[in-house]
């Protein structure tokens, strides 16, 4: 029988995971009804063991200087990428806390947008303890052109106000395991303004509120280093509508990309000098290779299931694989970091 000790802890910059590694997220959207986010107050013990899976989640930290829009943000030294949404989210990490600088990517179409948070964003606060709060107040402009008829541009101011508020501590279990967990309370307070220009003049078109309220749990745990659980909860009626949970111990080492039953292995990730696809039930299928322009790198054809591909003449950096089938069909995709 195990037995688990429980303290309050403090969590700090070396707690959250940096360059290279990769997190596993698990979504729980739909079985929700048992779930409660519990009391405020120390010596607390969540249970969140029940989640299940509707659809894991990929994100990638990595440096900035390897992605696409990295010298728009001079002082970030890290950077998430999500491939679900395929966009950039920069950040910079230092021994006071956790601050997001902006967002880049394709919003709308095919030209990307770089978006900078003003003043930069507290995402959290370190060194983290029981009973701190902090506020962050930021605003991100967002301005479309070309997509609605007879108007020149659309702008979107978007100010947001986060209130944090470290309400509890305690241990939560999830499907991963039992952790000890400082719990922080968010309320976000979001302000968009729409303006059309048209003819050469704005015209301010509306304004709407919107008020979300959200738990998380960090811990100190070198086996998390990222968001333990995070929930978002509608305090008038007691209900939670969504959960994300670590799902695996994030590693920057002997990543798996899979999809489905067809699914193989590649490794090292990262690499440095070659990488390697093992192909668990597939022959005979292509392999493109691509850097984050959209540039094709490499492309070859794979008849055997063991297949290594040299990476001396790569830059550092992230990459993007599909897998294809003769016919064109999109099998898999995937990515993987050359570092050396």
């Amino acid at each position: 029988m195990s037995v688990y000790t429980f303290s309050q802890i403090t969590v700090t910059s070396s707690d959250f995971i940096g360059i290279g590694d990769v997190v596993l997220s698990s979504v729980d959207s739909t079985q929700l009804t048992s779930i409660s986010p519990g009391s405020t107050g120390t010596n607390q013990s969540w249970d969140f063991s029940s989640l299940s899976e509707d659809y894991a989640d990929t994100t990638l930290f990595t440096n900035p200087n390897w992605t696409p829009f990295g010298s728009n943000f001079p002082t970030s030294n890290l950077v998430m990428y999500d491939n679900m949404d395929d966009m950039y989210f920069y950040l910079e990490k230092s021994s006071t806390g956790l601050y997001g600088l902006g967002i880049a990517g394709v919003l709308i179409g095919t030209t990307p947008s770089i978006l900078p948070f003003t003043p930069k964003k507290t995402l959290l606060e370190f060194p983290l303890n029981y009973l701190d709060s902090y506020t962050s107040v930021s605003t991100m402009i967002i301005r479309i052109t070309g997509i609605i008829p007879n108007v020149d541009s659309m702008l979107i101011n978007q100010n947001e106000t986060v209130i944090h508020e470290v309400d509890a501590w305690g241990n939560v279990t999830i499907p991963l395991g039992t952790f000890n967990a400082l719990r922080i309370y968010e309320t976000t307070i979001n302000i968009d303004s729409t303006w059309f220009l048209a003819m050469g003049n704005w015209s301010f078109i509306d304004a709407t509120i919107d008020t979300t309220y959200s738990y998380a749990w960090y811990t100190n745990d070198n086996a998390a280093g990222f968001t333990l659980v995070q929930m978002d909860y509608e305090p008038s009626t007691g209900f939670v509508s969504y959960v994300s949970y670590l799902k695996a111990t994030p590693t920057p080492t002997s990543i798996s990309e899979q999809s489905n039953e067809n699914s193989f292995n590649i490794y090292p990730n990262p690499a440095s000098s070659k990488i390697n696809f093992d192909m668990n039930n597939e022959e005979n299928v292509y392999v493109d290779i691509y850097e984050t322009t959209g540039k094709k790198v490499e492309s070859r054809f794979l008849v055997n299931k063991n297949n290594s591909f040299d990476l001396s003449n790569y830059s550092e950096g992230i990459y993007f694989f599909n897998v294809r089938e003769i016919n064109g069909s999109i099998i898999q995709k995937g990515k993987f970091i050359v570092s050396r």
